[in-house]
C-alpha cells in the first residue's frame, strides 16, 4: 500500500511440500516482479513450517522488514566487469609466505554496487577444492574458507572510486600446515564472479602471470644482543668479539630465509634451543619459540670456562619437520689484548704555526683479532703551563684505509682563531679507539701516551717567565727593587719594551718604561725596575708590553705602617704580664691554703738534702720582629 512497511496481509503465500528427513535444502520457485510498480523496490520475505509433531520452525522470522528472514532489493539490470590489468597479487619473487599476510586486490565495475553481487569466488591454486575463498557481499556471514589452507580468517574490504569502480582487497595468511597441500609445486590462481545466479565468464580462471609457489626456507637469526659489561664489544657478521667476563644478552628469532622478514606466529609445538659450545660448563635455554619470538637468553663468559679463548652459540628450530630450516651459528673470539698505534716516523713531528693547514695524520693500529673498519677519533690541545687553553682544541675524524693504515689531513686555522697562542705552548695529540673486543688502544699516541710533536711559533714571542722582587715584604716609604727574566720563546727575534704600572682608582698609570730591548729566539734578558712604595696595602703593580693591555701582576706583598706594627706589638706587653700576674696570684694563694703539717713534714723530709744546681741552660734570645705579625704571615 506504498506506506514503507510490510503489514502481514500485503504478502503472498508460496506453499512447498517437504521431503521425510532430518534436513532439508528449500528452493522456492521464482517470484513473479514484473507486475510490481516501479516505486517498489523490496521484498519481504520470511518462512514458516511445522515439524511432524507440530512444533514451529524456529528463526524463520516473521511478517515486517525489521523481523523477516531477509529483504530483497529490486534493481535494474547492471553489467559487472573487471579490468585485467588490475588484477594483482603481492607475493614476493613469486612466492607466498607461510603465516604472512599477502593481498589479491582487483577493480570491479558495477552500477548497483558490489552487495549487489551474488558470489565473488577466488580459488588461490585453482583446482576448485583447496585454498578458496567465496564472499557473498549479501549474507550476515558473507565470507567462507578453506581452514586447512589459512591460518585464519581471511578480510575482504572494498573502496567505492569514480564511475562505480570498486577496488577489492582480499587479505589472508596460509597456515603453516599448508604445505602438505602445496608442496613446492608451482600454482595458478583463478577468480570467478557470479551474478544472476550464473557465472558471469569474465575469463578470469587462468591467472598466470600471478604463478607461485610456497616458500618453504626458514633461518634462525641473531634478532638483538647487548653487553652488560663496559667495554661493548661487537658483532662483524657471524664473528662476536667480547672480553673475557663478559655477560651478554641475547635474543633469536625466525625469519624467512635470505628475506630479512621475521615469521608470523609459529606453530604452537614449535621450540627452540640455543646453546653456548666449546666451554668446560654447558650452557643451554629451550624456548617454546612458537608463543614466544624472539627467544631471550643470558650467558657468561668467564676465561676459566673458555681456556681457549673460542666459543660457538648455536640456536635451533624443531617441530617445523617441512621445511627446510637454516640454524643460527656465531662465533665468539674472547680478547684481552689491547691494539698498538704506531705513528708514521714523519707524521706529526713538528707544528708550525705559519703552516696550522694541511697537516698529514698517518698511524698504524695492530691487533690481534682486527679493528672496526671505521673511523677513530684524534683529539688535539694546546696547552700552557698544563693547563688546555680555550678555544685552542678539538677533534678529527681519521679514516680508516685497509691493512690497519689510518690517513686524513688535519686543519687547526678555522679551530684557533680565536686563541692567542705564544711559543711556550706545546701541542698535545692523541688518538682514542677500540679494537672489536672494546680494548682500548695503547702505545705512543694514544690516550695513555699522547704525542706532542715540536710546536715552532713562527713570531717573535717575548713572555714574562720569571719576576723577583726585594724585599718581597715591604714598608711605607722603602724602595723596592723588581727583577723581571724574558724570554722569546718565538722562531723570530724582535724589540720590545716593558712597561711597569700601577692600579690607581680603578685607573692603570704608568710607573716607568724600559729602554728597547732587543730578543733574540730562545734567548733571556732580566730588565730591573726600582720603586718606592709610597702607600699602604695592595700596591697592584702590574707589567705589560707596549701598548698591550694584557698586564701581568707582580707577586709583592701587603705594605704595612712599621710604626703601627711596634705600637700593635707594644700593646700586647701589658696584656701579657697582666694574665702572668693573676696566674701568680692563683698559685700563691692555692699555696697559703695548704695545710701546715704537711709544709712541715716536707720541710723537715728536705733539710738534709743539698740544694740542687742551676739549670746550665740558657733560654735563647727573642729572634727579632718575633712580635710583628704581618699580614701576609
Amino acid at each position: 500500500n506504498l506506506d514503507n512497511e510490510a503489514q502481514l496481509e500485503e504478502y503472498q503465500n508460496i506453499t512447498v511440500q517437504l521431503n521425510f528427513g532430518n534436513s532439508e535444502m528449500i528452493e522456492f520457485p521464482f517470484i513473479n516482479v514484473q507486475n510490481l510498480g516501479a516505486s517498489t523496490s523490496r521484498i519481504s520475505l520470511y518462512v514458516e513450517a511445522n515439524d511432524l509433531a507440530g512444533l514451529a520452525l524456529q528463526a524463520g522470522g516473521s511478517a515486517g522488514l525489521g523481523t523477516d528472514l531477509a529483504t530483497m532489493v529490486l534493481m535494474p539490470a547492471a553489467e559487472t566487469t573487471i579490468e585485467v590489468t588490475s588484477v594483482s597479487l603481492d607475493s614476493i619473487s613469486r612466492n607466498l609466505l607461510p603465516a604472512y599476510p599477502h593481498h589479491f586486490t582487483f577493480d570491479l565495475q558495477n552500477a548497483n554496487g558490489v552487495e549487489s553481487i551474488d558470489l565473488i569466488y577466488f580459488d588461490l591454486i585453482g583446482d576448485s577444492e583447496n585454498c578458496s575463498i567465496e564472499y557473498r557481499p549479501w549474507s550476515s556471514n558473507p565470507i567462507s574458507y578453506d581452514e586447512d589452507c589459512f591460518a585464519s580468517k581471511p578480510i575482504i574490504e572494498f573502496v567505492e572510486g569514480s564511475l562505480n569502480v570498486y577496488t577489492i582487497s582480499v587479505e589472508f595468511a596460509l597456515s603453516w600446515n599448508s604445505i602438505t597441500i602445496l608442496g613446492d609445486e608451482t600454482h595458478t590462481p583463478s577468480l570467478r564472479v557470479e551474478d544472476y545466479g550464473d557465472d558471469l565468464g569474465l575469463g578470469l580462471e587462468n591467472l598466470h602471470w600471478l604463478n607461485w609457489s610456497l616458500y618453504d626456507k626458514l633461518e634462525v637469526v641473531l634478532e638483538s644482543w647487548q653487553d652488560l659489561v663496559p667495554e661493548n664489544g661487537s658483532l662483524e657478521d657471524d664473528q662476536l668479539y667480547l672480553q673475557p667476563g663478559d655477560i651478554i644478552d641475547v635474543e633469536w628469532s625466525v625469519e624467512y630465509y635470505s628475506l630479512g622478514i621475521k615469521t608470523g606466529p609459529l606453530p604452537i609445538n614449535s621450540n627452540s634451543t640455543i646453546k653456548v659450545l666449546g666451554g668446560l660448563v654447558e650452557m643451554e635455554k629451550q624456548v617454546h619459540i612458537g608463543s614466544q619470538n624472539p627467544g631471550i637468553a643470558r650467558f657468561s663468559f668467564e676465561e676459566k670456562n673458555f681456556p681457549n679463548g673460542r666459543a660457538n652459540i648455536i640456536a635451533e628450530l624443531s617441530g617445523m619437520s617441512n621445511y627446510n630450516i637454516h640454524n643460527m651459528d656465531i662465533q665468539v673470539n674472547l680478547d684481552d689484548n689491547s691494539p698498538q698505534i704506531t705513528f708514521i716516523p714523519t707524521s706529526l713531528v713538528r707544528v708550525r704555526s705559519d703552516s696550522l693547514d694541511g697537516i698529514q695524520v698517518s698511524f698504524k693500529i695492530e691487533d690481534d683479532f682486527g679493528m672496526p673498519q671505521q673511523s677513530v677519533i684524534l683529539n688535539w690541545v694546546f696547552q700552557r703551563n698544563g693547563l688546555a687553553i680555550t678555544g685552542a682544541q678539538g677533534q678529527l675524524e681519521v679514516d680508516f684505509i685497509s691493512q690497519g693504515i689510518y690517513y686524513d689531513i688535519l686543519n687547526l686555522s678555522e679551530e684557533i682563531e680565536t686563541a692567542e697562542l705564544r711559543g711556550s705552548d706545546e701541542i698535545i695529540i692523541w688518538v682514542e679507539g677500540r679494537d672489536l673486543a672494546g680494548n682500548p688502544l695503547i702505545g705512543a699516541g694514544s690516550e695513555y701516551e699522547p704525542r706532542r710533536p715540536a710546536w715552532d711559533y713562527i713570531a717573535f714571542s717575548p713572555e714574562v717567565v720569571h719576576i723577583s722582587v726585594t724585599p718581597r715584604i715591604a714598608k711605607l716609604g722603602e724602595i723596592i727593587n723588581i727583577d723581571v727574566q724574558l724570554q722569546n720563546t718565538g722562531i723570530l727575534s724582535g724589540n720590545i719594551t716593558l712597561n711597569l704600572w700601577q692600579m690607581q682608582d680603578e685607573t692603570m698609570v704608568l710607573l716607568a718604561s724600559s729602554e728597547n730591548i732587543r730578543l733574540l729566539p730562545s734567548l733571556s734578558f732580566t730588565q730591573s725596575f726600582d720603586h718606592e712604595i709610597a702607600m699602604m696595602g695592595d700596591q697592584q703593580l702590574y707589567l705589560s708590553f707596549d701598548d698591550d693591555e694584557d698586564y701581568v701582576p707582580v707577586p709583592l706583598g701587603i705594605v704595612r705602617d712599621s710604626l703601627n706594627d711596634d705600637t700593635s706589638s707594644g700593646m700586647t706587653t701589658p696584656i701579657v704580664f697582666g694574665f702572668l700576674g693573676v696566674f701568680i696570684l692563683v698559685i700563691g694563694m692555692l699555696f697559703v691554703a695548704r695545710p701546715r703539717h704537711s709544709f712541715e713534714d716536707e720541710w723537715e723530709e728536705e733539710e738534709g738534702a743539698p740544694p740542687p744546681p742551676p739549670s746550665q741552660e740558657v733560654a735563647p734570645p727573642r729572634p727579632a720582629g718575633l712580635d710583628i705579625v704581618n699580614e701576609e704571615e
